[in-house]
């Protein structure tokens, strides 16, 4: 029982780590899109 409850911790972990760096890659992403947009608007 309390294996099955770390084992099932650590997944939700995983998971989550995962969608947060998901997240912050598309921010950066927009971000880097965001400004080359700015940049090429400028030129």
């Amino acid at each position: 029982m309390l294996v099955m409850s770390i084992k099932g911790y650590s997944t939700q972990k995983k998971t989550w780590t995962l969608s947060f760096t998901d997240l912050c890659s598309k921010r950066l992403n927009f971000m880097v899109g965001d400004s080359t947009v700015g940049l090429s608007r400028i030129s």
